[in-house]
């Protein structure tokens, strides 16, 4: 019986090729969000500016 010390890469790896045989073998992005999405919690948009320690008064 053999173990793996790593678990299997996923699915999509075969979607890349090696990079010396073809630099743009990787698949393109996907779009950006349109409209509103949630993350941990809050909802932002697009053009939503993150907080930053110094507009949370964190930092003076």
């Amino acid at each position: 019986m053999t173990i793996a010390t790593y678990p299997p890469p996923p699915p999509y790896y075969r979607l890349y090729k090696d990079y010396s045989e073809n630099p743009n073998s990787a698949p393109e992005p996907p779009p950006p969000i349109e409209g509103t999405y949630v993350c941990f919690g809050g909802n932002y948009t697009r053009n939503s500016l993150p907080n930053t320690a110094y507009m949370l008064g964190l930092i003076e």
